[in-house]
């Protein structure tokens, strides 16, 4: 019995001696509000604004999710209507369904979306996360875009997992030792 405990205390120290920690960090595009609107010939803005987040997620472990919001507002229009933003790329790939047009609402910045887009990370080294956001009907104003990268950290150990095996495991016998020459 006292053996079987034994064992059991070993797995369990061996088993934390190398865990992971989940987290997650979120990088921005540069804040600046940008007016979209329709091109109908009659107004200023951009139809379409390409908007750049830098990234780097080389240091952060094994990398979990990734999602893409965009913080946009309405403005006071005389004459309320019905506005609506598109995202039409994500670096340089044209997106597929996944990615439903929104109705912009509401003078103060909301985000919207949150669009999966793992699949476009680099994972190597830092670089930069590229989409095309399209006013589809209407006018708004861009204000900001965030990328959130969810990722497994592995946690760092003080002692080396194989030095501290070869330490301990001698001690533990030797602990059986003295075990047995006391019973007998």
């Amino acid at each position: 019995m006292k053996k079987n405990i034994s064992l059991l205390v070993l797995a369990v120290v061996l088993g934390f001696s190398s865990f992971a920690q989940a987290a997650s960090t979120t990088f921005y595009s540069h804040p600046h509000p940008v007016d979209l609107q329709m091109q109908n010939g009659l107004g200023w803005g951009f139809n379409n604004l390409p908007v750049d987040i830098d990234y780097d997620v080389s240091g952060l472990g094994t990398i979990d999710s990734a999602y893409l919001s965009v913080a946009l507002s309405d403005d006071i229009d005389l004459f309320p209507r019905t506005e609506w933003a598109d995202i039409t790329t994500i670096n340089g790939r044209l997106q597929g369904p996944h990615v439903i047009r929104q109705e912009i609402d509401g003078n103060l910045p909301k985000w919207y979306w949150e669009i999966d887009v793992l699949s476009y990370l680099n994972m190597d080294f830092a670089d930069e996360l590229r989409f095309l956001l399209n006013a589809e009907r209407g006018d708004f104003e861009f204000h900001w875009a965030k990328l959130t990268v969810g990722y497994t950290a592995d946690a760092v150990s003080a002692v080396p997992v194989p030095a501290a095996l070869f330490l301990f495991a001698p001690a533990l016998l030797g602990f059986f030792g003295l075990r047995r020459k006391a019973n007998a």
